[in-house]
């Protein structure tokens, strides 16, 4: 559906973007938007979810995620921030959409095969990966066969979107230093009368010369 993930969101913003707007200035697709569900971290079982919008969102989806407490799925909690960072869930909060993050045990997250070459299909662990697929399946299943949409921030109550980054002055160009001229070069050059940068140093040895 989109990429560039790791460079900053920029896919998963700018479908955002084109297909819904934001809380500012919604697209007609805005208010028709279920939910989006993002697992991002691979291997590692399920434990909770993070949904942006009021309690009475995260309360229906702790009851949605209650099927799991034995596989343990602790619940849901209600998020207000709208910055983005950590995945894409976050396009979706920021544009005050109920953007739904899973959380999972970490298992070698931040240790030896986050994004690096070490992070290859041996790594997963098969049953989390099958519960997780499980869990995320359930919920949505369950939110698209709703009577209702997922509850949503009022007008009154979304939180403030936050101020764009400013760009910082670009700083000023380092000049640049002559190139060192090389013996070997000076030597040559000296032999063949033409001018180089050590033409001071060769005539104050000239007068030293003269003077003896």
């Amino acid at each position: 559906m989109w990429s560039g993930e790791e460079e900053g969101l920029l896919g998963s913003q700018a479908y955002v973007k084109e297909h819904f707007g934001a809380f500012e200035s919604p697209k007609p697709g805005y208010e028709k938007f279920g939910g989006y569900f993002n697992i991002d971290s691979g291997t590692g079982r399920v434990r909770g979810a993070s949904v942006f919008g009021p309690a009475e969102a995260a309360n229906i989806m702790r009851d949605i995620l209650a099927l799991f407490k034995d596989d343990g799925v602790v619940g849901a909690i209600a998020s207000r921030n709208r910055a983005l960072g950590g995945s894409d869930n976050t396009s979706f909060s920021q544009a005050g959409l109920p953007g739904i993050g899973m959380g999972q045990d970490p298992i070698e997250y931040f240790n030896y095969t986050w994004h690096t070459n070490l992070d290859t299909y041996e790594r997963i662990l098969e049953d989390d990966v099958k519960k997780d697929a499980t869990i995320v399946a359930w919920a949505i299943y369950q939110l698209a066969t709703r009577d209702d949409l997922l509850p949503r921030y009022t007008k009154d109550a979304m939180p403030p979107k936050p101020a764009e980054p400013t760009p910082t002055a670009a700083m000023p160009a380092t000049p640049k230093l002559a190139p060192k001229v090389k013996r070997s070069d000076a030597k040559s050059a000296a032999k063949s009368g033409r001018k180089t940068k050590s033409k001071p140093k060769a005539r104050r040895q000239r007068r030293t010369r003269r003077g003896r």
